[in-house]
């Protein structure tokens, strides 16, 4: 039969396993920003789980209350994040996302020449041509409209649409990181207040003896 403390260490363990295959899985996805989160949240597990493998080791119930009390709050933050994330993915923000670009590149592209760096970076970044507000003549695209020049067929995406997909295409990637160690989370802090709780018992019974 396993002990609890035996299936605390390898919860603990895994909790910066999950990160670390994560990390793993994004990259071959090609998602850089993924395997990055995964690669910090790996990190900053790390020094946890060793404060958890001590604490269970040497019976020290102080460390493990703080471990418990650590572990509680990280959930609360990552559930916390994960929510936020959600909230932005929603159509009514990001129709609001998309609003804000448009008011804010619109007038900018209407004063083309006034504002070419910025622009030309945006559009070349995006692969994005005009906003939903504001077309471009078909005999006037901006080099920075195309990869091919001379610029004739022009990026069919507007630039209001493509900085919202910019923004929030990492939300999901997001979303997943904060959702996945949470089971593990609250499985070690399950655990490991078991754990403390028969060492308290078991110290007050040597004490009274």
């Amino acid at each position: 039969m396993i002990s609890l403390e035996m299936a605390f260490q390898v919860i603990n363990g895994a909790d910066v396993g999950l990160p670390v295959l994560l990390a793993i899985i994004f990259g071959v996805l090609g998602s850089v920003v993924g395997a990055v989160f995964a690669v910090i949240f790996a990190m900053c597990f790390a020094g946890l789980v060793a404060l958890g493998a001590i604490s269970v080791h040497k019976k020290l119930p102080n460390l493990q209350l703080a471990y418990a009390i650590i572990q509680s709050n990280i959930v609360a933050v990552l559930f916390f994040l994960a929510v936020i994330c959600s909230i932005v993915m929603t159509k009514t923000v990001i129709d609001m996302i998309k609003d804000n670009s448009e008011k804010t590149w619109t007038p900018k592209m209407k004063e083309y020449l006034k504002h070419k760096d910025e622009i030309d970076q945006l559009q070349q970044q995006l692969k994005c041509c005009g906003t939903t507000a504001y077309k471009y003549e078909d005999s006037k695209y901006p080099d920075s409209c195309c990869d091919i020049q001379p610029c004739t067929v022009a990026f069919p995406k507007a630039c209001n649409t493509a900085e919202v997909e910019f923004l929030v295409g990492g939300f999901p990637i997001a979303v997943s990181l904060f959702l996945v160690p949470l089971p593990v989370k609250i499985a070690s802090i399950t655990l490991i207040m078991l754990i403390r709780k028969r060492l308290m018992t078991e110290l007050s019974d040597e004490s009274e003896n």
